[in-house]
C-alpha cells in the first residue's frame, strides 16, 4: 500500500478506462494511487477514488461484450 493519500478528483461523475488486464489494473489503482477496489467481475473493475468512481474496463474480453445484450449494459454503466 502507498504511503501517499488517496488522489482527489473534482466533478467528475463516472468514466470508464479501457485496459488490457483490469484484475491487475484495479490492484495497481489500489496500490500505488490508494484507490478502492469496490467490486471486480469478468469484465470490469468497479473502483472509488475519494468520492468518485471509475470503472476498468478488460479489453481482452471485447468481442465478448459486443453482444447486443452486453452491448445495452455496457452502456448503461458508462453513462
Amino acid at each position: 500500500m502507498s504511503d501517499h493519500p488517496p488522489i482527489q478528483t473534482t466533478g467528475i461523475l463516472h468514466f470508464t478506462i479501457p485496459v488490457r488486464d483490469h484484475h491487475t489494473a484495479a490492484v495497481w489503482y489500489r496500490d500505488l494511487l490508494g484507490c478502492e477496489i469496490n467490486r471486480i467481475n469478468r469484465f470490469f473493475a468497479f473502483m472509488r477514488c475519494g468520492k468518485d468512481w471509475f470503472v476498468l474496463r478488460s479489453e481482452e474480453h471485447t468481442s465478448e461484450l459486443q453482444s447486443h445484450l452486453n452491448l445495452v449494459c455496457r452502456l448503461l454503466l458508462e453513462k
